[in-house]
């Protein structure tokens, strides 16, 4: 199945194979990213977002993840490169995006 995420005015087109993450847009030229997830079942996702010195920034829950997109808010950090980990029962994903504003 493919799954079509809209995240603005502007239609712009996530495609996600199941038990995927995205993390975008990347770099992130403002405040915010997007974390978007594609699960076969929901579940709770424990999302970490790490700096390059291996310092913890974020640790968070997000609950009966399922195929969804939740914003992560960077307004307080630095430029440079960010880790996101994200683990939940049947699923664990890490990516890595360039904070430059």
């Amino acid at each position: 199945d493919e799954i079509d995420i809209f995240i603005s005015a502007n239609a712009e087109v996530i495609e996600l194979e199941p038990g995927r993450m995205a993390a975008y847009p990347n770099p992130v030229t403002d405040y915010y990213s997007n974390l978007t997830f594609s699960l076969s079942a929901k579940q709770d996702i424990r999302v970490k977002i790490i700096d390059m010195r291996g310092n913890m920034i974020s640790d968070q829950v997000f609950t009966d993840v399922l195929n969804q997109t939740y914003p992560l808010d960077l307004s307080t950090e630095l430029n440079g490169i960010y880790i996101i980990q994200a683990i939940g029962d049947d699923f664990a994903s890490m990516s890595r995006i360039m904070l430059n504003r």
